[in-house]
């Protein structure tokens, strides 16, 4: 089996621009469910007006299904617009959605720090264990995040580390739009 750092190079020779990552709880609240597809429809608008770069989730239920759903209403809201997201999942998984898979690492654990090495910016939104630990190998990584105030769970317990305190490339979003500015500011060309 692949490597992780032979999986990243794949994945960024499949998608050459910028990626957003998109991190989260996998068992979520409706309302958290709700704000997560909001932001995949802002996140695809943010990539539309700029005309570069990919959206990737972690290919799991809760948050990152309601980022591709998000996406889906905004290609369905706009034709001619292209999905221009993905999922990685450890090699051998498969979750039988239709958007595009891309093997990352060999198990969970792998996956999770491989994540920021792909994305330009994560976002975090709620999650357990599994996305603190994201958001962990996100910072050891240095790729800039940006943790949405009022999700809960582990982005929630970030925030609280952080708010004291100005920790450099980790931005606090109050409002999906205030999330879409900064992941233009790590985004745009």
């Amino acid at each position: 089996m692949a490597g992780l750092k032979e999986d990243v190079n794949a994945i960024k020779k499949d998608y050459p621009e910028k990626v957003v990552g998109v991190i989260g709880g996998s068992s979520v609240s409706s309302e958290t469910e709700k704000f997560s597809e909001s932001l995949g429809y802002r996140l695809r608008q943010e990539i539309e007006f700029l005309s570069y770069g990919y959206i990737m989730t972690g290919g799991v239920g809760g948050v990152g299904e309601a980022v591709h759903e998000g996406i889906s209403r905004y290609v369905k809201e706009h034709p001619g617009a292209l999905r221009r997201d993905f999922a990685v999942l450890p090699h051998g998984s498969g979750n039988g959605r239709v958007v595009p898979i891309s093997a990352l690492g060999n198990d969970m654990y792998e996956r999770r720090k491989g994540i920021p090495l792909v994305a330009a910016v994560v976002c975090s939104v709620s999650g357990g264990e599994g996305t603190a630990h994201e958001i962990q190998a996100t910072l050891d990584a240095k790729t800039p995040l940006v943790l949405f105030d009022g999700t809960g769970g582990a982005t929630q317990s970030a925030i609280s580390r952080f708010q004291a305190r100005k920790e450099r490339n980790v931005e606090i979003a109050r409002s999906l739009d205030e999330g879409a500015e900064f992941v233009k500011k790590y985004v745009g060309r």
